[in-house]
């Protein structure tokens, strides 16, 4: 195997374990790899050049000093989506003003959740579990959990990153996806939020009461 032929393999090693866990430090990614530390230094530092990931910084709380954590590159998240509709919004915006958009976003969202949603899921988990499958199809890297008032569903990725503060209706889209979706009212709790390890990210709470499904716990 040539250098080249290595290198190659060692780095999309690495990159698709930034994609399948998200959020990821150095020490952790040793813990998959059999490679030195020094290599899986040099490798991530051509990815976040390359801007397939992106590096934060954490520090501990306890002990020890602040340690890098990796994240999937917007260029994997976003596929250049915003580029498509921002200029969209902006005519729309012109001819109707911003209830002109957020009525517009919400047809696109039933008629998304119309064609997405499977009619032989009746229960909450199954039609959670069916609405993260297509948010991920669309790079939000979604992910929920059970909670008290209902279901938690957050994204660690905003495909409309570079237009969302422009276009806030776009939070309002994914709102309304969700609840066609999973047939529950929601509620944006988080946007753009950053957590421990300094990645961003937004949430929704489901309210359960507002819905025929039984509590999920």
């Amino acid at each position: 195997m040539t250098d080249v032929t290595m290198n190659k393999t060692s780095r999309q090693r690495i990159l698709e374990l930034i994609r399948k866990y998200r959020n990821i430090t150095t020490s952790e990614l040793n813990l998959f790899l059999d490679m030195t530390p020094a290599n899986i230094r040099h490798h991530l530092g051509v990815l976040v050049a390359d801007g397939l990931i992106e590096k934060s910084v954490i520090c501990k709380k306890d002990r020890g000093r602040p340690e890098n954590v990796y994240s999937p590159g917007r260029s994997l998240s976003s596929d250049g989506l915003e580029n498509v509709l921002e200029p969209l919004l902006d005519l729309l915006r012109n001819d109707s003003g911003r209830q002109g958009i957020s009525e517009y976003l919400d047809r696109i969202a039933g008629k998304w959740a119309a064609t997405r949603r499977d009619p032989n899921l009746k229960i909450s988990p199954g039609l959670i579990t069916n609405c993260i499958q297509h948010l991920n199809e669309m790079k939000y890297q979604a992910q929920w959990e059970a909670g008290k008032e209902g279901p938690l569903i957050r994204f660690d990725n905003c495909p409309y990153l570079s237009i969302i503060k422009k276009f806030p209706e776009l939070c309002e889209m994914d709102r309304v996806f969700l609840e066609k979706m999973v047939d529950i009212k929601f509620v944006q709790i988080m946007q753009l939020e950053k957590d421990d390890k300094g990645m961003t990210h937004c949430a929704f709470i489901g309210h359960q009461e507002r819905t025929l499904f039984p509590r999920l716990h």
